[in-house]
């Protein structure tokens, strides 16, 4: 079985480590920013990740509303 990566702009969804990282930010923020302000995930049984697209409409949606 050949294993195909994709490119990063390419990457539909990362894992909690992979997003804390992006954000700089430590796992357990980003699981308080799921429970308590809305971070968007969607789960494959026990896993859970962060769809990127939506990642990134969330955070202009706090850099907005930060703007205010």
């Amino acid at each position: 079985m050949v294993k195909r990566f994709l490119e990063p702009e390419q990457t539909l969804c990362v894992s909690i480590e992979t997003c804390a990282d992006m954000l700089s930010l430590s796992r357990a923020k980003i699981y308080e920013l799921i429970d308590r302000e809305g971070l968007p995930t969607v789960s494959f049984g026990k896993a859970k990740k962060v769809p990127v697209d939506l990642l990134k409409e969330w955070l202009n949606k706090r850099i907005e509303e930060q703007r205010s």
